[in-house]
Protein backbone atom coordinates (compact mmCIF):
# COMPACT_ATOMS: atom_id res chain seq x y z
CA UNK A 1 0.00 0.00 0.00
CA UNK A 2 1.47 3.28 -0.98
CA UNK A 3 1.86 6.36 1.16
CA UNK A 4 -0.90 8.98 0.57
CA UNK A 5 1.00 12.04 0.68
CA UNK A 6 -0.21 15.80 -0.62
CA UNK A 7 1.61 18.91 -0.42
CA UNK A 8 -0.56 20.83 2.21
CA UNK A 9 1.03 17.16 4.53
CA UNK A 10 -2.72 15.96 5.07
CA UNK A 11 -1.44 11.93 5.58
CA UNK A 12 -4.15 8.69 5.21
CA UNK A 13 -5.50 7.42 8.07
CA UNK A 14 -5.64 3.87 7.09
CA UNK A 15 -3.60 1.60 9.29
CA UNK A 16 -0.84 0.02 7.31
CA UNK A 17 0.24 3.64 6.12
CA UNK A 18 0.14 5.00 9.40
CA UNK A 19 2.02 2.08 11.05
CA UNK A 20 4.34 2.24 7.57
CA UNK A 21 5.00 6.23 8.58
CA UNK A 22 6.20 4.86 12.23
CA UNK A 23 7.97 2.31 11.34
CA UNK A 24 9.98 4.62 8.73
CA UNK A 25 10.81 7.61 10.90
CA UNK A 26 11.60 5.98 14.00
CA UNK A 27 14.78 3.44 12.82
CA UNK A 28 16.49 1.03 14.73
CA UNK A 29 20.51 2.61 15.30
CA UNK A 30 22.49 0.00 12.87
CA UNK A 31 25.59 1.09 10.33
CA UNK A 32 23.65 -0.40 7.49
CA UNK A 33 23.73 1.92 3.94
CA UNK A 34 20.58 0.83 3.41
CA UNK A 35 17.23 0.22 5.15
CA UNK A 36 13.69 -1.04 3.50
CA UNK A 37 13.04 0.72 0.56
CA UNK A 38 16.09 3.48 0.69
CA UNK A 39 19.67 3.33 0.43
CA UNK A 40 22.17 6.24 1.93
CA UNK A 41 25.19 7.36 2.86
CA UNK A 42 26.38 9.42 6.24
CA UNK A 43 27.25 12.67 5.23
CA UNK A 44 31.12 13.25 6.20
CA UNK A 45 31.25 16.84 7.58
CA UNK A 46 28.38 16.24 9.66
CA UNK A 47 27.77 12.33 10.97
CA UNK A 48 24.29 13.02 12.47
CA UNK A 49 22.99 13.56 9.14
CA UNK A 50 22.48 11.33 5.90
CA UNK A 51 21.93 11.52 2.17
CA UNK A 52 19.38 9.72 0.84
CA UNK A 53 21.02 7.86 -2.45
CA UNK A 54 18.51 5.54 -4.29
CA UNK A 55 14.67 4.40 -3.61
CA UNK A 56 13.62 1.20 -4.10
CA UNK A 57 10.18 0.93 -3.49
CA UNK A 58 7.05 0.58 -5.83
CA UNK A 59 5.09 2.85 -3.81
CA UNK A 60 2.97 5.94 -5.80
CA UNK A 61 2.53 8.42 -2.77
CA UNK A 62 6.16 8.88 -0.86
CA UNK A 63 7.01 9.63 2.56
CA UNK A 64 10.85 10.83 2.85
CA UNK A 65 11.76 9.28 6.32
CA UNK A 66 13.29 12.03 8.73
CA UNK A 67 15.46 9.83 10.23
CA UNK A 68 17.43 6.66 9.65
CA UNK A 69 19.05 5.42 11.90
CA UNK A 70 19.23 8.10 14.26
CA UNK A 71 20.65 10.31 10.99
CA UNK A 72 18.70 13.17 10.44
CA UNK A 73 17.60 13.16 6.24
CA UNK A 74 18.90 16.27 5.15
CA UNK A 75 19.89 15.72 1.10
CA UNK A 76 18.10 14.03 -1.16
CA UNK A 77 20.83 12.62 -3.49
CA UNK A 78 21.39 12.89 -7.47
CA UNK A 79 19.02 10.70 -8.99
CA UNK A 80 17.48 9.63 -6.34
CA UNK A 81 13.74 9.13 -8.12
CA UNK A 82 15.34 9.31 -11.34
CA UNK A 83 13.41 7.66 -14.05
CA UNK A 84 11.21 6.31 -11.78
CA UNK A 85 7.58 5.79 -13.77
CA UNK A 86 5.29 5.35 -10.59
CA UNK A 87 5.42 8.11 -8.13
CA UNK A 88 3.37 10.79 -8.10
CA UNK A 89 3.17 12.50 -5.03
CA UNK A 90 6.41 12.88 -2.25
CA UNK A 91 6.70 14.57 1.17
CA UNK A 92 10.27 15.98 1.89
CA UNK A 93 10.65 16.61 5.11
CA UNK A 94 11.56 19.54 7.04
CA UNK A 95 15.30 19.42 7.72
CA UNK A 96 16.35 18.28 3.95
CA UNK A 97 18.52 22.08 2.70
CA UNK A 98 19.22 20.24 -0.80
CA UNK A 99 17.59 18.14 -3.34
CA UNK A 100 20.70 16.41 -5.65
CA UNK A 101 20.97 16.73 -9.05
CA UNK A 102 18.38 14.60 -11.30
CA UNK A 103 16.53 13.97 -7.86
CA UNK A 104 13.11 13.79 -9.73
CA UNK A 105 14.74 14.02 -13.41
CA UNK A 106 12.25 11.75 -16.11
CA UNK A 107 9.36 10.85 -13.93
CA UNK A 108 5.89 11.37 -15.82
CA UNK A 109 3.68 10.50 -13.50
CA UNK A 110 4.50 12.94 -10.82
CA UNK A 111 2.36 15.33 -10.11
CA UNK A 112 3.46 17.27 -6.96
CA UNK A 113 6.09 17.65 -4.28
CA UNK A 114 5.97 19.44 -0.80
CA UNK A 115 9.44 20.87 -0.11
CA UNK A 116 11.00 22.09 2.96
CA UNK A 117 10.88 25.36 4.22
CA UNK A 118 14.64 25.48 5.10
CA UNK A 119 15.62 24.04 1.66
CA UNK A 120 18.79 25.88 -0.32
CA UNK A 121 19.49 24.43 -3.18
CA UNK A 122 17.35 22.79 -5.96
CA UNK A 123 20.40 21.04 -8.08
CA UNK A 124 20.95 21.06 -11.77
CA UNK A 125 17.94 18.74 -13.85
CA UNK A 126 16.45 18.34 -10.62
CA UNK A 127 12.78 17.96 -11.77
CA UNK A 128 13.93 17.97 -15.41
CA UNK A 129 11.35 15.91 -18.00
CA UNK A 130 9.01 15.55 -15.10
CA UNK A 131 4.69 15.62 -15.02
CA UNK A 132 4.86 17.75 -12.50
CA UNK A 133 1.77 20.90 -12.38
CA UNK A 134 2.46 23.05 -10.01
CA UNK A 135 4.79 23.47 -7.18
CA UNK A 136 5.21 25.98 -4.07
CA UNK A 137 9.10 26.69 -3.41
CA UNK A 138 9.07 28.30 -0.11
CA UNK A 139 12.61 28.49 0.66
CA UNK A 140 15.85 27.79 -2.04
CA UNK A 141 18.88 30.46 -2.39
CA UNK A 142 19.59 28.87 -5.62
CA UNK A 143 17.65 26.63 -8.78
CA UNK A 144 20.13 24.77 -10.95
CA UNK A 145 20.47 24.43 -14.44
CA UNK A 146 17.58 23.01 -15.91
CA UNK A 147 16.19 22.15 -13.11
CA UNK A 148 12.18 22.02 -14.06
CA UNK A 149 13.19 22.11 -17.52
CA UNK A 150 10.39 20.29 -19.95
CA UNK A 151 8.30 20.24 -17.15
CA UNK A 152 4.96 20.78 -19.71
CA UNK A 153 2.79 20.06 -17.03
CA UNK A 154 3.90 22.87 -15.10
CA UNK A 155 0.59 25.49 -14.97
CA UNK A 156 2.08 27.48 -12.05
CA UNK A 157 4.95 28.10 -9.97
CA UNK A 158 5.66 30.42 -6.75
CA UNK A 159 9.13 31.15 -6.53
CA UNK A 160 11.02 31.72 -2.86
CA UNK A 161 11.56 35.49 -1.80
CA UNK A 162 15.13 34.60 -0.54
CA UNK A 163 16.12 32.95 -4.39
CA UNK A 164 19.38 34.23 -5.36
CA UNK A 165 20.61 32.51 -8.33
CA UNK A 166 18.37 31.18 -11.40
CA UNK A 167 20.31 29.41 -13.43
CA UNK A 168 20.85 28.07 -17.29
CA UNK A 169 17.47 26.85 -18.73
CA UNK A 170 15.63 26.50 -15.25
CA UNK A 171 12.28 26.35 -16.54
CA UNK A 172 12.99 25.90 -20.03
CA UNK A 173 9.91 24.40 -22.13
CA UNK A 174 7.92 24.48 -19.63
CA UNK A 175 4.70 24.93 -22.20
CA UNK A 176 1.57 25.01 -19.68
CA UNK A 177 3.06 28.08 -17.47
CA UNK A 178 1.01 31.21 -18.12
CA UNK A 179 2.81 33.85 -15.50
CA UNK A 180 5.82 33.98 -13.23
CA UNK A 181 6.93 36.68 -10.99
CA UNK A 182 11.01 36.49 -10.52
CA UNK A 183 11.73 37.75 -6.75
CA UNK A 184 13.93 40.91 -5.50
CA UNK A 185 16.51 38.64 -4.20
CA UNK A 186 17.21 37.11 -7.34
CA UNK A 187 20.81 39.04 -8.21
CA UNK A 188 21.75 36.48 -11.21
CA UNK A 189 19.66 35.25 -13.99
CA UNK A 190 20.65 32.21 -16.37
CA UNK A 191 20.18 32.50 -19.99
CA UNK A 192 16.72 31.04 -21.52
CA UNK A 193 15.74 30.57 -17.68
CA UNK A 194 12.08 30.71 -19.15
CA UNK A 195 12.80 30.55 -23.14
CA UNK A 196 10.34 27.91 -25.46
CA UNK A 197 7.63 28.38 -22.62
CA UNK A 198 4.06 28.78 -24.77
CA UNK A 199 2.14 29.83 -23.10
CA UNK A 200 4.17 32.31 -21.04
CA UNK A 201 1.80 35.72 -21.21
CA UNK A 202 3.31 37.70 -18.49
CA UNK A 203 6.38 38.33 -16.11
CA UNK A 204 6.95 40.54 -13.73
CA UNK A 205 10.75 41.17 -12.26
CA UNK A 206 10.24 42.74 -8.85
CA UNK A 207 13.69 43.64 -8.93
CA UNK A 208 16.28 44.45 -11.73
CA UNK A 209 18.68 41.23 -11.16
CA UNK A 210 22.25 42.70 -10.65
CA UNK A 211 23.26 39.97 -13.86
CA UNK A 212 20.72 39.19 -16.46
CA UNK A 213 22.27 37.04 -19.24
CA UNK A 214 20.70 36.02 -22.72
CA UNK A 215 17.41 35.12 -23.78
CA UNK A 216 15.72 34.93 -20.77
CA UNK A 217 12.10 34.61 -22.75
CA UNK A 218 13.20 33.75 -26.02
CA UNK A 219 10.60 31.90 -28.10
CA UNK A 220 7.75 32.17 -25.64
CA UNK A 221 5.42 32.89 -28.64
CA UNK A 222 2.28 34.14 -26.01
CA UNK A 223 4.18 36.63 -24.02
CA UNK A 224 2.35 39.92 -24.12
CA UNK A 225 3.72 42.39 -21.01
CA UNK A 226 6.64 42.60 -18.96
CA UNK A 227 6.78 44.43 -15.68
CA UNK A 228 9.28 45.73 -14.38
CA UNK A 229 10.49 49.52 -12.78
CA UNK A 230 10.63 52.17 -15.08
CA UNK A 231 13.94 53.64 -13.22
CA UNK A 232 15.46 51.07 -13.91
CA UNK A 233 17.38 51.73 -17.91
CA UNK A 234 19.27 48.86 -18.23
CA UNK A 235 15.75 46.80 -18.79
CA UNK A 236 14.90 48.73 -21.73
CA UNK A 237 18.31 48.41 -23.43
CA UNK A 238 18.45 44.24 -21.95
CA UNK A 239 14.96 43.58 -23.56
CA UNK A 240 16.52 44.48 -27.04
CA UNK A 241 20.43 43.26 -26.96
CA UNK A 242 20.20 40.23 -24.92
CA UNK A 243 17.40 38.76 -26.96
CA UNK A 244 15.41 38.32 -24.19
CA UNK A 245 11.74 38.69 -26.07
CA UNK A 246 13.76 37.04 -29.59
CA UNK A 247 10.96 35.28 -30.98
CA UNK A 248 8.05 36.40 -28.97
CA UNK A 249 5.80 37.67 -31.88
CA UNK A 250 3.11 39.26 -29.55
CA UNK A 251 5.24 40.98 -26.76
CA UNK A 252 3.98 44.51 -26.89
CA UNK A 253 3.63 45.98 -23.65
CA UNK A 254 5.61 46.89 -20.80
CA UNK A 255 3.73 47.71 -17.27
CA UNK A 256 0.69 46.86 -19.41
CA UNK A 257 1.35 49.89 -21.49
CA UNK A 258 1.73 49.79 -25.36
CA UNK A 259 5.26 50.43 -26.52
CA UNK A 260 4.07 51.32 -29.81
CA UNK A 261 1.31 53.96 -30.26
CA UNK A 262 -1.08 55.28 -32.84
CA UNK A 263 -1.14 59.00 -33.53
CA UNK A 264 -4.93 59.24 -35.12
CA UNK A 265 -6.45 61.65 -36.91
CA UNK A 266 -10.40 61.93 -37.45
CA UNK A 267 -10.96 61.38 -40.71
CA UNK A 268 -8.08 59.89 -41.25
CA UNK A 269 -7.97 56.16 -40.91
CA UNK A 270 -4.07 56.25 -41.84
CA UNK A 271 -2.58 56.39 -38.03
CA UNK A 272 1.11 57.24 -37.46
CA UNK A 273 2.95 54.84 -35.04
CA UNK A 274 5.03 56.53 -32.11
CA UNK A 275 7.44 54.41 -30.54
CA UNK A 276 8.20 55.08 -26.67
CA UNK A 277 10.89 57.47 -26.54
CA UNK A 278 13.78 55.31 -24.32
CA UNK A 279 12.23 51.96 -26.55
CA UNK A 280 12.93 54.46 -30.07
CA UNK A 281 16.57 55.80 -28.37
CA UNK A 282 18.02 52.18 -27.77
CA UNK A 283 16.76 51.24 -31.01
CA UNK A 284 18.57 53.96 -33.09
CA UNK A 285 21.69 52.63 -31.36
CA UNK A 286 21.95 49.80 -32.98
CA UNK A 287 18.84 49.49 -35.57
CA UNK A 288 20.14 46.93 -37.48
CA UNK A 289 20.71 44.33 -35.08
CA UNK A 290 16.92 45.12 -34.17
CA UNK A 291 15.89 44.65 -37.74
CA UNK A 292 17.15 41.25 -38.37
CA UNK A 293 16.02 39.87 -35.29
CA UNK A 294 12.63 40.59 -35.66
CA UNK A 295 12.10 42.33 -32.17
CA UNK A 296 8.52 42.23 -32.35
CA UNK A 297 7.39 45.69 -31.13
CA UNK A 298 9.77 47.05 -33.62
CA UNK A 299 8.19 44.98 -36.27
CA UNK A 300 4.68 46.41 -35.35
CA UNK A 301 6.29 50.18 -35.64
CA UNK A 302 7.70 49.29 -38.96
CA UNK A 303 4.87 47.97 -40.37
CA UNK A 304 2.98 50.43 -39.39
CA UNK A 305 5.29 53.20 -40.89
CA UNK A 306 4.96 51.51 -43.89
CA UNK A 307 1.42 50.92 -43.96
CA UNK A 308 0.53 55.46 -42.84
CA UNK A 309 3.15 55.95 -45.57
CA UNK A 310 1.47 54.12 -48.31
CA UNK A 311 -1.97 54.97 -47.36
CA UNK A 312 -1.53 58.40 -47.14
CA UNK A 313 0.18 59.15 -50.12
CA UNK A 314 -2.02 56.87 -52.20
CA UNK A 315 -5.49 57.75 -51.41
CA UNK A 316 -6.67 61.45 -51.29
CA UNK A 317 -8.09 61.85 -47.60
CA UNK A 318 -11.67 62.75 -47.36
CA UNK A 319 -12.18 62.58 -51.33
CA UNK A 320 -14.34 59.34 -52.94
CA UNK A 321 -11.20 60.06 -55.92
CA UNK A 322 -9.28 57.37 -56.26
CA UNK A 323 -5.73 57.19 -57.93
CA UNK A 324 -5.05 55.02 -60.70
CA UNK A 325 -1.98 52.69 -60.36
CA UNK A 326 0.39 55.00 -62.45
CA UNK A 327 -0.51 58.20 -59.82
CA UNK A 328 0.38 55.91 -56.72
CA UNK A 329 3.42 53.83 -57.92
CA UNK A 330 5.17 57.66 -58.49
CA UNK A 331 3.57 59.08 -55.61
CA UNK A 332 5.56 56.37 -53.02
CA UNK A 333 8.41 57.06 -55.87
CA UNK A 334 8.34 60.63 -55.28
CA UNK A 335 8.28 60.25 -51.56
CA UNK A 336 11.19 57.67 -51.29
CA UNK A 337 12.99 60.40 -53.58
CA UNK A 338 12.10 63.43 -51.36
CA UNK A 339 13.06 61.66 -48.24
CA UNK A 340 15.75 59.35 -47.96
CA UNK A 341 19.44 60.49 -49.04
CA UNK A 342 22.28 58.47 -50.61
CA UNK A 343 24.42 57.42 -48.14
CA UNK A 344 28.34 58.61 -48.33
CA UNK A 345 31.40 57.89 -46.44
CA UNK A 346 33.67 60.41 -45.33
CA UNK A 347 35.78 59.68 -47.69
CA UNK A 348 32.57 60.48 -49.99
CA UNK A 349 32.66 57.07 -51.38
CA UNK A 350 29.37 54.66 -51.38
CA UNK A 351 28.52 53.76 -47.38
CA UNK A 352 28.38 49.88 -48.47
CA UNK A 353 27.41 49.35 -44.61
CA UNK A 354 24.67 46.85 -43.77
CA UNK A 355 22.89 49.75 -41.67
CA UNK A 356 22.04 51.97 -45.51
CA UNK A 357 20.81 48.35 -47.02
CA UNK A 358 18.10 47.30 -44.65
CA UNK A 359 14.35 47.01 -45.18
CA UNK A 360 14.46 49.71 -42.61
CA UNK A 361 17.12 52.34 -42.92
CA UNK A 362 15.04 54.34 -45.34
CA UNK A 363 12.12 54.83 -42.37
CA UNK A 364 14.33 55.47 -39.87
CA UNK A 365 17.63 57.09 -40.83
CA UNK A 366 17.02 58.89 -44.07
CA UNK A 367 20.07 57.64 -45.80
CA UNK A 368 20.15 54.59 -47.65
CA UNK A 369 22.37 53.19 -50.66
CA UNK A 370 20.69 51.43 -53.65
CA UNK A 371 19.44 48.20 -51.95
CA UNK A 372 17.90 50.39 -49.37
CA UNK A 373 16.09 52.30 -51.82
CA UNK A 374 14.68 49.32 -53.73
CA UNK A 375 13.54 47.58 -50.59
CA UNK A 376 11.85 50.46 -49.08
CA UNK A 377 9.79 51.28 -52.35
CA UNK A 378 8.89 47.27 -53.08
CA UNK A 379 7.61 47.14 -49.31
CA UNK A 380 5.69 50.65 -49.74
CA UNK A 381 4.51 49.20 -53.71
CA UNK A 382 3.41 45.79 -52.11
CA UNK A 383 1.61 47.57 -49.04
CA UNK A 384 -0.28 49.90 -51.55
CA UNK A 385 -1.71 46.67 -53.63
CA UNK A 386 0.96 46.62 -56.10
CA UNK A 387 2.88 44.04 -57.93
CA UNK A 388 6.38 44.81 -57.64
CA UNK A 389 9.46 43.46 -57.04
CA UNK A 390 12.80 43.95 -56.29
CA UNK A 391 15.59 43.68 -59.01
CA UNK A 392 19.03 43.23 -58.71
CA UNK A 393 22.35 43.42 -61.14
CA UNK A 394 24.37 40.75 -58.51
CA UNK A 395 26.77 42.75 -56.10
CA UNK A 396 26.30 46.29 -58.45
CA UNK A 397 23.17 48.03 -58.16
CA UNK A 398 19.17 47.11 -56.82
CA UNK A 399 15.79 48.69 -58.06
CA UNK A 400 12.42 47.69 -58.42
CA UNK A 401 10.01 46.34 -61.26
CA UNK A 402 6.27 47.12 -61.25
CA UNK A 403 3.42 45.30 -63.06
CA UNK A 404 0.64 47.26 -64.35
CA UNK A 405 -2.28 46.03 -66.02
CA UNK A 406 -0.40 43.25 -68.14
CA UNK A 407 2.64 45.13 -68.26
CA UNK A 408 6.10 45.35 -66.43
CA UNK A 409 8.44 48.31 -65.88
CA UNK A 410 11.69 49.34 -64.43
CA UNK A 411 11.24 51.82 -61.74
CA UNK A 412 14.89 52.98 -60.26
CA UNK A 413 14.33 55.64 -57.31
CA UNK A 414 17.75 55.92 -56.07
CA UNK A 415 19.30 57.29 -59.60
CA UNK A 416 15.96 59.58 -59.69
CA UNK A 417 17.04 60.70 -56.36
CA UNK A 418 18.39 64.54 -57.16
CA UNK A 419 19.38 67.38 -55.36
CA UNK A 420 16.83 69.39 -57.46
CA UNK A 421 13.56 66.60 -56.53
CA UNK A 422 12.89 63.38 -57.88
CA UNK A 423 13.91 62.78 -61.58
CA UNK A 424 12.04 60.36 -64.13
CA UNK A 425 14.50 58.76 -66.03
CA UNK A 426 14.60 55.70 -64.80
CA UNK A 427 10.63 55.47 -63.87
CA UNK A 428 8.34 52.91 -65.48
CA UNK A 429 11.05 52.27 -68.32
CA UNK A 430 11.71 49.72 -70.48
CA UNK A 431 14.72 47.01 -70.24
CA UNK A 432 16.20 48.76 -73.67
CA UNK A 433 16.09 52.14 -71.68
CA UNK A 434 17.08 51.08 -68.67
CA UNK A 435 20.20 49.27 -69.56
CA UNK A 436 22.26 52.81 -69.82
CA UNK A 437 25.42 51.19 -68.76
CA UNK A 438 27.20 49.12 -66.25
CA UNK A 439 25.33 49.34 -63.08
CA UNK A 440 21.47 48.14 -65.17
CA UNK A 441 23.92 46.04 -67.89
CA UNK A 442 21.79 43.28 -65.87
CA UNK A 443 19.16 42.15 -64.01
CA UNK A 444 16.80 39.82 -61.81
CA UNK A 445 14.56 39.47 -59.59
CA UNK A 446 15.22 38.31 -56.39
CA UNK A 447 14.26 38.02 -52.76
CA UNK A 448 16.75 39.84 -50.27
CA UNK A 449 18.23 38.50 -47.55
CA UNK A 450 16.41 38.86 -44.65
CA UNK A 451 13.57 40.95 -46.04
CA UNK A 452 10.05 41.11 -45.17
CA UNK A 453 9.43 41.65 -49.00
CA UNK A 454 7.58 38.04 -49.27
CA UNK A 455 6.77 36.95 -52.50
CA UNK A 456 7.04 33.80 -54.37
CA UNK A 457 10.01 34.43 -57.33
CA UNK A 458 8.81 34.23 -60.66
CA UNK A 459 10.96 33.95 -63.89
CA UNK A 460 11.89 38.03 -64.67
CA UNK A 461 9.50 39.01 -67.15
CA UNK A 462 10.70 41.55 -70.07
CA UNK A 463 9.49 45.52 -69.97
CA UNK A 464 8.98 46.52 -73.44
CA UNK A 465 8.16 49.54 -73.30
CA UNK A 466 8.89 52.94 -71.85
CA UNK A 467 6.30 55.42 -70.23
CA UNK A 468 5.94 58.80 -72.68
CA UNK A 469 6.82 55.71 -75.88
CA UNK A 470 3.82 56.56 -77.28
CA UNK A 471 4.43 55.80 -80.56
CA UNK A 472 5.86 52.66 -80.99
CA UNK A 473 8.71 52.74 -83.49
CA UNK A 474 10.91 50.66 -84.69
CA UNK A 475 13.80 52.11 -82.41
CA UNK A 476 11.48 51.91 -79.81
CA UNK A 477 12.71 55.64 -78.09
CA UNK A 478 11.21 58.52 -77.37
CA UNK A 479 11.25 61.19 -79.52
CA UNK A 480 9.26 63.87 -81.22
CA UNK A 481 7.01 61.06 -82.82
CA UNK A 482 5.75 60.60 -79.46
CA UNK A 483 5.06 64.45 -78.42
CA UNK A 484 2.61 64.79 -82.23
CA UNK A 485 1.14 61.89 -81.35
CA UNK A 486 -0.19 62.93 -78.20
CA UNK A 487 -1.26 65.89 -79.50
CA UNK A 488 -2.81 64.25 -82.28
CA UNK A 489 -5.41 62.93 -79.33
CA UNK A 490 -5.98 66.10 -77.83
CA UNK A 491 -7.13 67.56 -81.23
CA UNK A 492 -9.06 64.53 -81.84
CA UNK A 493 -7.08 64.05 -85.18
CA UNK A 494 -7.08 60.41 -83.79
CA UNK A 495 -8.66 58.52 -81.32
CA UNK A 496 -8.01 58.42 -77.57
CA UNK A 497 -6.74 55.86 -76.61
CA UNK A 498 -8.77 53.24 -74.23
CA UNK A 499 -8.00 54.37 -70.88
CA UNK A 500 -7.21 50.65 -70.20
CA UNK A 501 -4.60 50.06 -73.04
CA UNK A 502 -0.91 50.21 -72.74
CA UNK A 503 -1.34 53.73 -75.51
CA UNK A 504 -3.34 55.39 -72.84
CA UNK A 505 -0.70 54.67 -69.72
CA UNK A 506 2.14 55.89 -71.86
CA UNK A 507 0.97 58.69 -73.06
CA UNK A 508 -0.36 60.10 -69.46
CA UNK A 509 3.27 60.67 -68.62
CA UNK A 510 2.37 62.84 -65.16
CA UNK A 511 0.45 59.54 -64.25
CA UNK A 512 -2.91 62.23 -63.44
CA UNK A 513 -5.31 59.86 -65.23
CA UNK A 514 -5.84 61.86 -68.32
CA UNK A 515 -3.76 62.67 -71.63
CA UNK A 516 -3.31 66.35 -72.17
CA UNK A 517 -0.83 69.36 -73.01
CA UNK A 518 0.73 68.82 -69.73
CA UNK A 519 1.82 65.25 -71.01
CA UNK A 520 3.15 66.10 -74.63
CA UNK A 521 5.51 68.93 -72.96
CA UNK A 522 6.96 66.58 -69.86
CA UNK A 523 8.02 64.23 -73.12
CA UNK A 524 9.17 67.46 -75.29
CA UNK A 525 11.73 67.90 -72.19
CA UNK A 526 12.67 64.32 -72.08
CA UNK A 527 13.90 64.00 -75.58
CA UNK A 528 17.52 65.52 -75.76
CA UNK A 529 18.21 63.29 -72.74
CA UNK A 530 16.73 59.60 -74.66
CA UNK A 531 18.43 61.02 -77.65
Amino acid sequence: MALSIVASGVLSTETSVFSKIVQTNIISASAAISYGDWEYEVNVLDPHTVTLTKYNGNDEYVFIPENIDGHTVTKLGEGLFQGNTIITRVAIPQAVDKIGDYAFANTPNLESVSLSTVLDEIGDHAFFNSGISNILIPSANVIGCNAFENCVNLKSIKLPNNLETLEYRAFYGCNSLESVSIPASVTWLGSEAFANCTSLKQATFKKYPDHLTGNIFANCTALENINYHNDDKRFVHDIIYTGMIEGCPNFKKVNNENIVTYESHRYNPYSKPIMREDFMEEVMKDFVYVDEHRISFFEEYLKGTIAYIAGTNTHIIGSSTVLTTTQKIKALHDWVCNNVDYAYDSNHEPDLSWENASDSTVFLQKFAICEGYARALTLLLREAGIEAYFVHNPGVHAWCMVKIGDYYFHVDACHDDTDSGPYYGYFLVSDKDVNTGNSHSKWEIASPWNSRIDYTLPQTPICERSLGDVYKDKNNRIDSKDVQLIMDYISNTVPMPDPSSLEFLLADVNCDGKIDLNDADIIDSWIDPFA
